[in-house]
């Protein structure tokens, strides 16, 4: 049976609605914000991801309301910018706990939690800075109970270029099963020495309330980071604990209940009597992760790493590592495909990235990865890209291919987008996003037109919809909205 035997019902919901923000200058540098009914129907959908590991993914908030003053709630040296958890040729894995990621708010895996009413503020007071937030969401009828949520967020600069600090955070209706509540406290220090060394640290405890009583287990987490970033030579050495009952519901955490030791030697000479090279970059990492309060390790890995950065902006890298991973429960890595608790694999491969300069005609970086993967082999290709046809007309293409033959069955896992935008003016312009997932056999557009017809103020008209693509023929419609959103500045 195709698409075209089916007759989908139909349901339209249409409705308007009011709501306002208030910016207020406290003081030159400190800004109180107010929020009312506040909507983001402006705001484009997620980039999709491929996700072959047993962990969450991390999507960048893209709301403005959240975004500005973003950076004063960092916790520990952990910046908030963009998606990747990956760097070629870089760190490793980034699995450092977000103490606060804003997303949390007001987006439930139920659907959108409308906010109804928030207060926000931000800035410098002396040596300090300062960062407080209170947000009330409405709820979802029947399914999310109406939440508050509130953060505070202290720095204080010491030593010149240094900061020590303190974090709360608190939210009611815990997302936990039978949870009343979630708080968080924490401190971190972040230290600049030299030019090149950092030194970065932190202690948090969280605290879940139950309708009968506080979740049990070990609910803290540590972290101590040493960073050397030098030209010639570079080192990263890290030490990581979250414990078993670590539940930070204000935000985020990639890899639950474990324990990690990394480190990371760099060794990047010039290449001072060859013109067309800048330096050579020769790299080790260690990653040596065990579970949480068990002590058996669940993942070990060795990466070395040879690249060469090119006097024309050009890089390319190769990679190769060598990989244990065990599973404590249940895998299921894809649809129909689960690898079993308590099995370990030894696997190994070899990646190739070459990353083209901002100068190219399609700058951007092409990776290939080649080598056996768990109980089998794998293998994945990937562009990211973006191609300039005028000044006010761009492209950016995507795309992800992923290969995955296992004794338990065989899998792809592809990804292709397309991010399209056109400038008519400074002032004006209109972008699309255009997606498809072989995973989730879906296909989904997102339009955007803006138009700031006045300095800060704006008109918004949106379109997206979802589709299915593994029903046959055209892709079947699931959902499609039309939105349009007008604000005002009005100064005073």
């Amino acid at each position: 049976m195709t698409n075209n035997d089916v007759d989908p019902v139909v349901s339209n919901d249409v409705n308007a609605d009011v709501g306002f923000d208030l910016k207020y200058g406290l003081t030159k540098s400190l800004i109180a914000d107010f929020t009312y009914n506040t909507d983001f129907a402006q705001v484009e959908e997620d980039q999709a991801q491929v996700n072959l590991t047993r962990f969450s993914l991390f999507f960048p908030e893209k709301r403005d309301f959240f975004l500005e003053g973003q950076n004063i709630f960092a916790f520990a040296g952990v910046q908030l910018r963009g998606g990747g958890f990956n760097r070629p040729g870089g760190s490793g894995q980034n699995l450092t706990p977000i103490m606060f990621f804003s997303r949390r708010i007001g987006i439930t895996e139920d659907g959108i939690d409308p906010i109804t009413v928030g207060g926000r503020v931000t800035g410098r007071a002396g040596k300090f800075l300062i960062g407080a937030l209170n947000i009330q969401t409405q709820g979802i009828d029947g399914v999310v109970n109406p939440t508050n949520f509130s953060v505070l967020r202290a720095r204080r600069d010491v030593f010149g270029r240094s900061d020590i600090g303190a974090i709360m955070t608190y939210r009611t209706s815990s997302a936990t099963d039978k949870g009343i509540s979630n708080g968080l406290v924490g401190v971190d220090g972040n230290f600049a020495f030299f030019t090149n060394l950092r030194l970065n640290a932190y202690y948090t405890v969280t605290q879940t309330k139950l309708e009968e009583d506080s979740l049990e287990g070990d609910e803290s987490s540590y972290m101590g980071r040493l960073d050397y970033v030098g030209d010639r030579y570079g080192l990263q050495l890290e030490h990581l604990k979250v414990g078993e009952s670590f539940k930070p519901e204000l935000g985020f955490v990639r890899r639950e209940a474990f324990k990690r030791s990394f480190a990371s030697a760099r060794f990047s000479p010039r290449a001072e009597s060859i013109d067309s090279i800048r330096r050579f970059i020769f790299q080790a990492n260690l990653d040596y992760i065990t579970g949480e309060p068990t002590g058996i390790v669940e993942t070990r890995r060795l990466l070395g790493a040879a690249g060469i950065e090119f006097a024309a902006g050009d890089q390319a890298t190769v990679e190769y590592s060598k990989q244990y991973e065990f599973l404590p429960e249940d895998f299921e890595i894809s649809d129909g495909i689960t690898l079993p608790a308590g099995s370990s694999y030894n696997y190994q491969d070899v990646r190739f990235i070459y990353r083209f300069g901002a100068q190219r005609i399609v700058p951007g970086f092409v990776t290939f990865r080649t080598g056996s993967f768990f109980s089998g082999d794998r293998n994945e290709l990937t562009f990211n890209g973006r191609i300039e046809v005028t000044p006010q007309f761009s492209i950016e293409p995507r795309l992800a291919l992923n290969f995955v033959n296992l004794p338990e069955g065989d899998f792809k896992s592809n990804l292709l987008s397309a991010r399209v935008t056109y400038s008519m003016s400074p002032r004006m312009f209109v972008s699309g996003l255009f997606q498809f997932a072989s995973s989730s056999n879906s296909f989904s557009s997102n339009v955007r037109f803006r138009w700031e017809y006045e300095p800060g103020s704006d008109l918004f008209v949106v379109y997206s919809d979802g589709r299915e693509t593994g029903l046959g023929g055209f892709p079947l419609l699931l959902n499609r909205t039309f939105a349009v959103k007008m604000t005002k500045l009005f100064r005073f």
